[in-house]
C-alpha cells in the first residue's frame, strides 16, 4: 500500500485542480485519509509558472485552476486533472494520475523528470533503463481536436474516466504507477515534462504553421488567438513590420561556448486567464522589442538599430524646442542583474552573469547602481546577456528633446518611429532619435487655427545593439563539489506577499498592512531571517524585524509598486537573499465593495432606504455612502445622474431622501475618498397615497431659453461653458426662463427633474495610444460634474414687488407659498470634465 500522503504529495510538481478530480471510489480504509490529505495539499501549495514573479511557486484560493499556455521549449508540471488508485495484476495498488500540461496542442511531449532526473520511454510509454522499469506506464495525448480518450486509464478509473472523457485541444499525459516503496520511498515523485509548445505559430515568411521559437511570430499568434490572446484579426497585423521583426530575430549571432544560436528565441509559459499587459511586455522581452497599436495595425518590433525614416531640421519647427540632457537619478543605473529560467540547472530560477559598466559607474560618483531585471521567456544566459546590455545601454541614451514642428513634418510619425534631427545650434547632423509621444496640436495664430505635431524623442544609437562574443560571460554548470558549505548559503524562497486592513487606536483610524511569506531556505546552516521592503526603483531597502519564522508584517503601507525580498542569515554571519518579489500595493487606495441589498420603501414624501451593512472597514470607520438620483427608472447609471440629499455615515444601513420619480443610485466610499467601481440602485415611480391635484409645471428644454451665466446651449442641450486654456469652467448658472404663479398662498408638492451624462470632453480615441495604458475601453464614466435646482418662494404677487425668499436645493419637498423660481447650478471638480443637460422641469402639484 502507499505511504501516507503527506510525505507522498510533498514533492509533487504540479499545481492542482481540485475541481477537476476524477477519484476512483474503491479506495482502501487508509488510502481514503491519506487521499484526503493529498487535496488539502495540493489545495494549500503547489508550482506553477507565473508571469512576472520571481518565485514560480502560486497559492491556490480557488477550486479550480487555469490551464497554462506554452510558447517554444519548456519544461513544465501542469494541471492535476485525475488521481486515483485502482489493483492490477500485482499485489501492489496502482496509483493513475493524469496531468494536464497545457490547454492547447503542442508539438511534443518528451520525457517525464522524477525528482528532477529524466526517466527515459520507449514507444510503449515504458522507461527503458531505471527503477522505473516494470513501475511506471504512460499515456500522452498532444491535444488535437480530435484525440480519443485515455484507454488504459478507463478500465482503472472505477468509471470514473470514460470514453467521452477526451480533453479535446488540451495536451495531457496519464502515468500509471505501480507502487513499491523501494521503488518510491520518498512518496510520489515531483514530475515534469519537457514540451515543445504551440505548433499553430503562422510564419508570414513561408505561409506554412507550426512550431517556432521566434518571438515576433509568438507575439502575432498571441495577439490573434481568439481563446487566451488578443483577439486580433491577421488584417489588424502589419505583415510586413512583422516579417522584418521575425528576419531579426532568426539573424545568427556566434556564441563563447562556439556554434551560432538564434538573435533572439522565445521559451516560456503562461495561464491562459492572464493579462495581456503581462504577457505582451514578457514576450517583448525576449527580444528587447516594442509592440503599438496605430493607425488600425499592431506594429512588432525586433530589438535593433532602426535607421532615420525622415529628417528634421529647424525649417520644420513652428515654435521653441525643450531639451533634457540627464534623467533623475532614480532612474540612473549603471548595471543589469536578475534572473531567468535556466535549463541547465533543472529548469530552476537563476541568476543570470550581471552586465555593468565601469564608465557609466564612474559617472555616478563611482557607486554601483543596479537594475533588476526578469526574462521569463529567454532561457539561453548568452542571450540574455545581450538583452541586458541593450537595456543598459538604452537607459543612457538620456538626452531627450520635445520638437514642435508643423503637421506635415510631424505626421504620421509615431512611437516607435526613428527621426533624423538636424540643428546647427548643437551641431546635429541627421542624429537619430527615437519618437516616444507624438500628439496632434491645434494653435491659434491671428485667430485662425493652425494644425501642427508636437514630438518628444529619446537619443538613439546603432552601438547599442552591437555584441561580441568577448563580452559573454558564462555560468558554470557542474559545480567543484555537491557538499554543503556553511559559507554558500542558500536563499529563501521568494516572499508571497497579501495586504489587508487594520485599526489603530482611535485618532490614527484604518491603516494597510501589507503580510509577507516565504519558504524557509533548504539550508541547515541558517539561524534567522530578515524581511526587507522598498518602493520599486528605489535603492534603499527598509529591513522589518529579523525573525526566525517564515511571516513578517509591513505595517501602515502606503499605495504604490514594492519590492519584497528576505535575506537568510547564517550562524557564520554569511547572508543570501531571496529573489525579489514585485508587488502593487493598493492599500487604502484599493477600491471598497459596492453596496449590497438595496430597498426603497415611501412614506410621506420621502423615500427611506436601506441597505446590507458594509464589510470594509476603511468603509465602517471614516467612509460614507454618496447618493445620486436619475429620473430614468431604466438604465440610469453614474454618469446619467446627479447628486441627493446628503452623504451617510459608512457604518449606517439606512438613509432618509426626497422622494421623486426615478431610481436611487447608492455608491460607497472608503475614508481616503476613494469610490466603489459598482453601485447599488433601486427605481420607483414615485406615487404615493396623499392625492395631488397638478398645478403647473415649467419645462425648460429643449430651448433653454432663460438666462445663462458661464453655461451655453449646444443644439437641445445645456452644458458648461469652455474657457480660453479649452478647460471646462468650474461653475455655471442657468435661470429658469418662467416661475410658477398658484395665485394663492397653497401647499404644494414641487418635484424637479434633471436628465444630464457627466462626460471626459479630453477622452478621445486619437488622444490615445497603447492600448495597455487604456483606463477604460468604453471611456470614462466619473462623476466629476454635477447638477442641482434651486428654488425660491414667495406669498406676495410675483408681478408686484414681492419679498422672495432666500435660494435652497430642491429634489422634491412640500411648500407652502404662492409663487416659486427656479435656477440651475453646475458644477465640476475636474476641468476635463462637463456635464450635458438634456432634460430639466419642475412640477408642481397642490395637496388636496
Amino acid at each position: 500500500m502507499p505511504p501516507a500522503v503527506p510525505a507522498i504529495v510533498a514533492a509533487i510538481g504540479v499545481k492542482s485542480a481540485i475541481g477537476a478530480f476524477l477519484v476512483s471510489t474503491a479506495l482502501s480504509t487508509a488510502f481514503s485519509v491519506a487521499f484526503s490529505a493529498v487535496t488539502r495539499a495540493l489545495a494549500k501549495k503547489a508550482r506553477a509558472p507565473t508571469i512576472g514573479k520571481r518565485d514560480r511557486s502560486v497559492s491556490i484560493r480557488q477550486p479550480v485552476q487555469p490551464w497554462q499556455v506554452i510558447i517554444g521549449k519548456q519544461q513544465v508540471g501542469g494541471t492535476l486533472t485525475f488521481l486515483g488508485t485502482s489493483s492490477g495484476s500485482q499485489p501492489n495498488n496502482l496509483i493513475n494520475i493524469v496531468v494536464t500540461v497545457a490547454g492547447h496542442r503542442v508539438a511534443s511531449i518528451g520525457d517525464p523528470y522524477f525528482d528532477g532526473v529524466r526517466v527515459p520511454l520507449g514507444p510503449d510509454g515504458t522507461p527503458t533503463s531505471g527503477p522505473y522499469v516494470n513501475h511506471l506506464n504512460t499515456e500522452k495525448r498532444l491535444g488535437d481536436a480530435d484525440q480519443p480518450a485515455l484507454v488504459d486509464l478507463q478500465p482503472r478509473s472505477n468509471g470514473k474516466w470514460g470514453a467521452d472523457h477526451r480533453q479535446r485541444g488540451r495536451a495531457h499525459v496519464y502515468l500509471r504507477l505501480s507502487w513499491n516503496p523501494d521503488v518510491y520511498p520518498n512518496g510520489i515523485p515531483a514530475i515534469r515534462f519537457d514540451v515543445d509548445g504551440t505548433d499553430e505559430i503562422y510564419d508570414p515568411r513561408t505561409g506554412s504553421t507550426g512550431f517556432s521559437r521566434n518571438p515576433a511570430l509568438a507575439l502575432a499568434w498571441y495577439l490573434t488567438h481568439p481563446r487566451f490572446g488578443v483577439g486580433a484579426t491577421w488584417d489588424e497585423i502589419d505583415e510586413d513590420l512583422l516579417i522584418t521583426a521575425a528576419n531579426i530575430c532568426d539573424e545568427a549571432v556566434p556564441i563563447k561556448a562556439g556554434g551560432i544560436e538564434p538573435r533572439y528565441q522565445c521559451d516560456g509559459a503562461f495561464d491562459v486567464d492572464s493579462k495581456p499587459q503581462d504577457i505582451i511586455p514578457a514576450v517583448l522581452s525576449s527580444m528587447s522589442g516594442d509592440c503599438v497599436f496605430a493607425g488600425g495595425k499592431w506594429q512588432i518590433y525586433a530589438g535593433a538599430y532602426r535607421a532615420p525614416t525622415r529628417t528634421l531640421t529647424g525649417s520644420d519647427l513652428r515654435g521653441a524646442i525643450s531639451m533634457q540632457t540627464l534623467i533623475s537619478g532614480r532612474e540612473r543605473f549603471n548595471g543589469i542583474k536578475g534572473t531567468f529560467i535556466d535549463p541547465q540547472r533543472k529548469w530552476q530560477e537563476s541568476d543570470f552573469p550581471a552586465v555593468k559598466s565601469d564608465a557609466f559607474m564612474a559617472e555616478d560618483g563611482g557607486e554601483r547602481k543596479w537594475k533588476d531585471v526578469e526574462f521569463p521567456f529567454t532561457t539561453s544566459v548568452s542571450m540574455i546577456q545581450r538583452l541586458a546590455k541593450i537595456e543598459l545601454l538604452k537607459s543612457r541614451q538620456e538626452l531627450s528633446t520635445t520638437w514642435p514642428v508643423k503637421f506635415g513634418s510631424g505626421f504620421p510619425l509615431s512611437a516607435p518611429d526613428v527621426v533624423g534631427l538636424s540643428f546647427d545650434r548643437y551641431g546635429w547632423v541627421n542624429k537619430p532619435f527615437q519618437v516616444i509621444t507624438s500628439s496632434v496640436v491645434v494653435d491659434d495664430q491671428d485667430s485662425v487655427p493652425l494644425l501642427g505635431t508636437t514630438l518628444t524623442l529619446r537619443e538613439t544609437d546603432p552601438s547599442i545593439y552591437d555584441w561580441s562574443t568577448d563580452e559573454e560571460q558564462t555560468v558554470d554548470p557542474a559545480p567543484n563539489t555537491g557538499l554543503p558549505s556553511a559559507f554558500d548559503v542558500q536563499p529563501p524562497g521568494a516572499p508571497t506577499v497579501s495586504e489587508d486592513l487594520y485599526q489603530t487606536r482611535p485618532s490614527a483610524g484604518v491603516k494597510a498592512r501589507a503580510r509577507m511569506t516565504w519558504v524557509a531556505a533548504a539550508d541547515a546552516f541558517v539561524d534567522r531571517y530578515i524581511p526587507e521592503y522598498r518602493l520599486a526603483m528605489e535603492q534603499t531597502w527598509t529591513p522589518l524585524a529579523s525573525t526566525t519564522g517564515n511571516t513578517a508584517e509591513v505595517l501602515d503601507i502606503g499605495p504604490g509598486t514594492y519590492d519584497f525580498r528576505v535575506t537568510a542569515v547564517a550562524v557564520f554571519g554569511v547572508r543570501a537573499s531571496s529573489p525579489i518579489h514585485t508587488q502593487q500595493v493598493f492599500g487604502l487606495s484599493a477600491a471598497p465593495n459596492g453596496m449590497t441589498g438595496l430597498s426603497l420603501q415611501k412614506v410621506s414624501g420621502l423615500a427611506l432606504l436601506s441597505w446590507d451593512r458594509s464589510t470594509d472597514l476603511d468603509v465602517l470607520i471614516g467612509g460614507s455612502v454618496r447618493w445620486r438620483h436619475s429620473s430614468k427608472q431604466v438604465g440610469a447609471t453614474l454618469a446619467r445622474s446627479v447628486s441627493i440629499g446628503k452623504a451617510t455615515a459608512g457604518a449606517e444601513t439606512r438613509a432618509t431622501l426626497p422622494l421623486k420619480p426615478g431610481t436611487y443610485i447608492g455608491q460607497v466610499v472608503d475614508s481616503s475618498g476613494v469610490s466603489s467601481t459598482s453601485v447599488a440602485t433601486v427605481s420607483t415611480d414615485g406615487a404615493e397615497v396623499l392625492r395631488f391635484s397638478p398645478v403647473g409645471s415649467v419645462v425648460e428644454h429643449p430651448s433653454f431659453a432663460g438666462a445663462k451665466t458661464d453655461v451655453v446651449l449646444d443644439g437641445s442641450t445645456l452644458k458648461l461653458d469652455a474657457q480660453a486654456s479649452g478647460s471646462v469652467r468650474p461653475r455655471g448658472t442657468y435661470v429658469f426662463s418662467a416661475g410658477i404663479d398658484q395665485g394663492l398662498v397653497k401647499r404644494c408638492r414641487l418635484i424637479g427633474t434633471i436628465d444630464a451624462i457627466v462626460n471626459n470632453v479630453q477622452d478621445v480615441i486619437s488622444a490615445r495610444r497603447l492600448i495597455s495604458t487604456w483606463p477604460s475601453v468604453i471611456g470614462d464614466t466619473s462623476t466629476a460634474a454635477d447638477g442641482q435646482i434651486l428654488v425660491r418662494q414667495t406669498d406676495d404677487d410675483p408681478d408686484g414687488a414681492p419679498t422672495w425668499s432666500s435660494w435652497q436645493p430642491l429634489d422634491s419637498g412640500d411648500f407652502e407659498a404662492r409663487a416659486f423660481q427656479f435656477q440651475l447650478e453646475i458644477t465640476s471638480g475636474d476641468p476635463a470634465y462637463n456635464i450635458v443637460v438634456s432634460e430639466l422641469s419642475v412640477s408642481c402639484s397642490e395637496v388636496l
